[in-house]
């Protein structure tokens, strides 16, 4: 269905009798029409985002008699399955009636159901008048009238005798002229053809013995128009043999709901910014790729540089016009059977079939060179650079996994500085990952004791005598041994954590340094030893012995029990 196709339906559902109630999978309003408001009291404003459940309109969960309770609709939702019958509900005054009522999903990827629509009609009086007559054969002119106020045709095919008879209302939904009279056959012809297997199933399952089935077709009407049917049919047995005798169905007009489950299964499965297809229908579409084997696959994620510079600069009403040409933009730079679509926010992603690494690469080109032309934005003209990050399908590859993989090559790509593009690598990955554990584990080591010192001495050739040491840092990683600073102390410079190690590291090393003077006979006359220097955190750091941000001589010793001028120490994170 065209998108204009979808708006005109849309707009159409504002103007028809019944009320139409989108709602999303945990039962939250997402489309409230008019009729809605005329019959529960509620503006659309002050339902959408709310639970169906906490409006008040339903007058009781669990009514005695009534067809169905909340909960048997909600499991049969979440089963994929639909429900029609009677509802008691309520004004928001508080004046309670009963309603028909059809529920039926909307299904999304792998028929999950992600939404569901409700369509009713008010028929407290009527139904109730129905029933009545029902019983009452006599007083069939007023059944006829409640059909009619219902909108619920019926029908009747004695099987004795081959006499079909059908209600006036069913002669007004299938399109025919007043009083005219058709045949079960001439009913049949009006079926839409791929359907009639469905009535054939259902009225093989009544012959059989099932007491009752419910159905959905499509029939094409004389006039040329579609229309949507959902029949409730049985059939009764003779007693004694068991031949069946009488076929009854009602056949109700559905066509109104279907559109409007057809409009909120498109809402469903596309941005409401950009009418683009959304991660739901891309991960479709991606999977349906991966499925045909000897296609190759490749998933490009387009990331705006600086967005929030720009959407803070122009405003965010701009901003989005501006991811609307964006998406329009992008619909032109890649090829007809390509998929473009926008995962959030002024992230899009870019699906194409049939494309290898190198043809891959010149896209991502065609693309960012596309994306640099301005934008003309409320009389402004605005410049945008993109990073492309992408991947390309390989044995084993989900579209969860292509999808994670041109993600994490588009941060990649603005890691070198953006406008750019690269293509994902796993063992880029690999690296990362285990560069990511490292740094989680570097937080914790110092609260584990992880991490040591040792001492290299160093020595005056001259005088054959030691003048001083080097303090050398190390980690023990309790499950990867002993790693050495050249991996570690870039992660620690990277995140920070190079504070507080080189705090600890001075003043491990300076008390070390005062045990020697109690302990090393002579160690305490020396002359001040040279002095070179591999942490230093910013000055005044509260976190350092007396506030000092060296390991030379000073006051900031004496927490470490040294003296001033007393001694210098090599702190070394090298090898």
């Amino acid at each position: 269905m065209k998108q204009d196709d979808l708006v005109m339906q849309s707009l159409l559902l504002e103007e028809i009798e019944q009320s139409v109630i989108g709602l999303d999978d945990i039962w939250r309003v997402i489309y409230w029409n008019q009729a809605s408001e005329r019959l529960y009291g509620f503006r659309s404003t002050e339902v959408l985002g709310r639970k169906v459940t906490e409006l008040g309109i339903i007058a009781s969960l669990d009514v005695p008699g009534q067809a169905a309770t909340m909960q048997e609709i909600t499991d049969g939702i979440a089963a994929g399955q639909g429900w029609a019958g009677e509802f008691w509900m309520q004004h928001r005054t508080g004046r309670g009636f009963t309603v028909y009522a059809t529920v039926s999903p909307v299904r999304g990827i792998g028929a999950m159901t992600v939404a569901a629509v409700a369509v009713s009609t008010e028929i407290t009086r009527d139904i109730a008048e129905l029933k009545r007559l029902q019983v009452a054969a006599a007083e069939l002119e007023r059944l006829i009238a409640a059909q009619e106020m219902v909108h619920m045709g019926s029908v009747e095919h004695d099987i004795v005798s081959d006499r079909w008879s059908h209600s006036d209302e069913y002669a007004r939904i299938y399109g025919l002229a007043p009083g005219e009279l058709v045949s079960r056959k001439q009913s049949l012809a009006l079926v839409h053809p791929e359907d009639l297997e469905v009535i054939e199933a259902a009225r093989r399952a009544l012959d059989s013995g099932t007491k009752r089935v419910e159905y959905e077709f499509r029939i094409m009407r004389a006039d040329g128009e579609l229309r949507w049917m959902q029949s409730q049919a049985r059939m009764t047995h003779d007693a004694t043999s068991g031949a069946p005798l009488r076929f009854l169905a009602t056949v109700m007009d559905i066509t109104d709901r279907k559109d409007a489950e057809q409009v909120l299964e498109w809402q469903a499965r596309h941005d409401a910014l950009t009418g683009l297809p959304n991660r739901y229908l891309l991960i479709d579409v991606l999977k349906g790729f991966l499925g045909r084997a000897s296609r190759r696959v490749v998933v490009m994620f387009v990331d705006v540089d600086r967005f929030k510079l720009v959407n803070d600069g122009i405003g965010h009403t701009a901003g989005d016009a501006l991811l609307i040409l964006l998406g329009e933009r992008l619909r032109t730079a890649v090829r007809p059977g390509d998929t473009v679509g926008r995962f959030g926010g002024d992230e899009f992603v870019i699906v194409c079939e049939n494309l290898g690494t190198r043809d891959a690469a010149a896209a991502a080109e065609r693309i960012r060179m596309a994306t640099r032309q301005p934008f003309n934005i409320d009389g402004r003209r605005i410049f945008l650079n993109v990073s492309v990050g992408i991947a390309v399908s390989g044995p084993g590859d989900t579209a969860e996994s292509l999808l994670h993989g041109a993600d994490t090559a588009m941060y990649e790509a603005k890691a070198a500085g953006g406008d750019g593009s690269v293509v994902y690598d796993s063992r880029t990955t690999g690296q990362a990952a285990g560069r990511l554990d490292l740094q989680s584990d570097l937080r914790v080591a110092l609260e584990r004791d992880e991490l040591f010192l040792e001492y290299q001495p160093i020595i005056e050739l001259d005088a054959e005598q030691t003048v001083g040491f080097e303090a050398l840092l190390r980690w023990r990683h309790r499950e990867h041994g002993l790693i050495m600073p050249d991996t570690f102390i870039p992660i620690a410079e990277e995140t920070g954590l190079i504070v507080p190690i080189g705090t600890w590291v001075l003043n491990e090393a300076l008390a070390q340094v005062q045990r020697w003077r109690s302990n090393v006979p002579g160690a305490g006359s020396r002359e001040p030893l040279g002095r070179s220097e591999h942490f230093r955190p910013p000055a005044r750091d509260p976190r350092l012995p007396g506030h000092r941000a060296h390991s030379g001589s000073g006051g900031g010793h004496r927490s470490s029990g040294g003296e001033p001028g007393d001694h210098r120490n090599r702190v070394d994170g090298a090898t």
